[in-house]
Order: C-alpha cells, then sequence, then structure tokens
C-alpha cells in the first residue's frame, strides 16, 4: 500500500556517491571512479520501503567533466578534452547527463531501469538494473549497473576492438526538506 502524500525530492549526496567504470576486455586495473555527482530523484516509498511505480517516479544525475580524475594525469586529460569536444554550448560547462526513462518492478525491490545519457550532443539510451532501499526516514539508496557499447557514445576504436563499458553506480540521496510529507 502506497502512503498518501505527495511524491518526495531526494538531492544526491555528492559525497558519498559514486560511478565505477570498467571496459572488458580493456587494460588490466582500469577502473574509473567518478564522484561529484549531481542531481535528484522525485519518487513515493510505500509503506513496506519499496518504490511505488504508480506514482510518479523521475531521476537525473550530471557530472562535470572538468570533476573527472581516472588517477593518470594523461588519461585524465584525455577523458576531459573528449567528453569536452562535443559540447554544444560554447562557454558552458561540458557536462554528462542521465535522465531515468522508465522503471519496471522485477520483484518489488530491484528494477529494470530505462536511462538516456547525453555525452557530446548525443543521446544515447541505456538499459540498466536498479535498486531502490529507503533507508531511514528522508533517505534513499539507488545501487546499480548497466552496460553499453563506446562507440555509442562516440569513442573510436579499431574496427576489431570490441569493448564494453560497465557501469556499477551507488547513488545516495537525502530528502529535500520541503517536500517531505508533513513538512511545513
Amino acid at each position: 500500500m502506497a502512503l498518501t502524500g505527495a511524491v518526495t525530492s531526494y538531492a544526491i549526496d555528492q559525497d558519498a556517491s559514486a560511478f565505477a567504470i570498467t571496459l572488458r576486455p580493456g587494460p588490466p586495473g582500469l577502473r574509473i571512479e567518478v564522484g561529484g555527482i549531481d542531481g535528484c530523484f522525485d519518487a513515493t516509498i510505500t509503506a513496506n520501503g519499496t518504490v511505488d511505480l504508480d506514482a510518479p517516479l523521475a531521476g537525473r544525475f550530471e557530472v562535470d567533466v572538468e570533476q573527472l580524475d581516472l588517477g593518470n594525469r594523461l588519461l585524465t586529460f584525455g577523458a576531459r578534452r573528449f567528453l569536452s569536444s562535443g559540447n554544444d554550448h560554447t562557454g558552458e560547462r561540458a557536462t554528462v547527463v542521465g535522465e531515468l526513462v522508465e522503471a519496471r518492478s522485477t520483484d518489488g525491490r530491484h528494477f529494470d531501469a530505462d536511462l538516456v545519457l547525453r555525452v557530446r550532443g548525443r543521446e544515447v539510451p541505456v538499459t540498466g538494473t536498479c535498486t531502490f532501499d529507503a533507508g531511514t526516514v528522508g533517505t534513499l539508496r539507488v545501487t546499480g549497473e548497466a552496460s553499453c557499447d563506446p562507440r555509442a557514445l562516440g569513442v573510436a576504436l579499431p574496427p576489431l576492438v570490441h569493448p564494453t563499458a560497465h557501469v556499477r553506480w551507488d547513488l545516495r540521496l537525502a530528502a529535500v526538506p520541503a517536500t517531505v510529507a508533513g513538512a511545513a
């Protein structure tokens, strides 16, 4: 049974949230950790702590390309330059944006999620799996994973090279006070 009241907005905790990206096949030990994630989710949590899919559900994240740090100065420079090269808005900071399009429950706690990534002026559809965990009142944790072909993001690769980018996320969110049911 769904809780009554308005949908709650949750803001991503930038210090506690991260993406981890690996390529398979790819260079051994290459793991890209991405922090500084900004964004929000709007969700209604049911009495049993699950996300109510009958209520509006939305989510969006954004990563500032200049905040990327791949642990190697040369790789960091190359990634920042590549991701900034398709910026359609001259003078604006380059970002990677992801938006939740739809979520379908597989068992009440796990979801198949359709996302759109906006990278270098491209919109790339991605389907992943995720889990929404309602912790203490006013907190939400979204974990999950997805895979995509780097070519879809505009990465030029030799014809015989076929890596897949695997992305795992762990997003910690806190309710925005004015949207918590019953808040003044």
